[in-house]
């Protein structure tokens, strides 16, 4: 089984060619951690104080919270695409017999 690759590019960068002949390689940008971790950072936020706004008697979670616990969840999100790919991959492609 593959080790799960955590700082692996969430969108691989292609290098790129101008019309002056330059090669154009961009940065990649975010790890999948960090893009994962965002994204479900920007939910539980948003959940988070729509609930607050609402009922004003709750408590407040700190932003360092709610940052780990997307982490977290990111982690837990990126290991089970993997172990999915990863039996996709393992799966022998079915082969129909011919008879003769």
């Amino acid at each position: 089984m593959n080790k799960l690759k955590l700082t692996q590019p969430a969108f691989p960068s292609m290098p790129l060619q101008d019309s002056l002949g330059r090669m154009i390689i961009p940065n990649a940008g975010l790890s999948r951690l960090e893009y994962f971790s965002l994204k479900i950072f920007q939910v539980i936020y948003k959940r988070h104080h729509q609930e607050f706004l609402e009922d004003g008697n709750e408590e407040r979670l700190d932003d360092t919270i709610i940052m780990d616990i997307a982490i977290d969840e990111a982690i837990s999100f990126l290991k089970s695409i993997d172990k999915l790919t990863n039996d996709i991959n393992d799966e022998k492609p079915y082969t129909a017999s011919i008879i003769q």
